[in-house]
């Protein structure tokens, strides 16, 4: 019975550490598989686009951050966003930081998945003002003054510029409404952020 109870407590010793080690070496494992499969998505979408959006791993990085800090959304959501607006092929690092954080806002708010979102900013190419103007039927965003401005820019061939308006417009009138409607505060976000790293 004695050598037993000692086999025992001698097996029990060596078996935590080493089912500890294997946890740690899985978990491991698991970053590193999650962090290789985000780098291929993203040379994968670089391959399919011609790399259209002009985007390094840095900068997709940075936009993704930016996207991030601007929002209540994970490192993590905001690469899907930063990704799908990349995998259009339709808009440089500039437009997707801006309609990054409008799209994060419509789906903090909305609870819409990313993607459908992205479509929906995407159909902007048929006509800033028209996307405006139906858009601002339910959300109420813009004012007349700014509805004209985007519709000069766009009627000048400045269509990234009345993309960029738009979406400011948007991310403004969201991150205001969510501050007023919904009680989110910068400071509440900035320290949620803290709790969650």
């Amino acid at each position: 019975g004695q050598r037993i109870d000692g086999a025992g407590a001698a097996f029990t010793r060596f078996a935590i550490p080493v089912a500890a080690s294997a946890v740690v070496v899985g978990a491991y494992a698991a970053v590193v598989y999650s962090a290789w499969n985000e780098t291929r998505e993203f040379e994968n979408t670089l391959a399919l686009t011609g790399n259209a959006a002009g985007l390094t791993e840095n900068s997709f990085n940075n936009l993704s951050r930016g996207i991030e800090d601007a929002t209540d959304l994970t490192i993590s959501q905001s690469k899907e966003i930063t990704l799908a607006l990349a995998r259009t092929g339709k808009f440089n690092s500039d437009v997707i930081a801006s309609f990054g954080k409008a799209i994060a806002l419509t789906q903090q708010l909305s609870g819409k998945a990313a993607t459908d979102i992205v479509r929906d900013f995407e159909s902007m190419e048929g006509g800033v003002a028209k996307w405006v103007a139906a858009h601002n039927q339910s959300m109420n965003f813009i004012s007349l003054e700014q509805y004209n401005y985007i519709r000069n820019l766009e009627e000048q061939g400045r269509v990234e510029e009345a993309q960029l308006a738009a979406s400011e417009a948007s991310s403004t009138s969201l991150a205001d409404g969510a501050r007023k409607n919904i009680g989110v505060r910068s400071e509440e976000r900035r320290v949620g952020k803290q709790c969650r790293s």
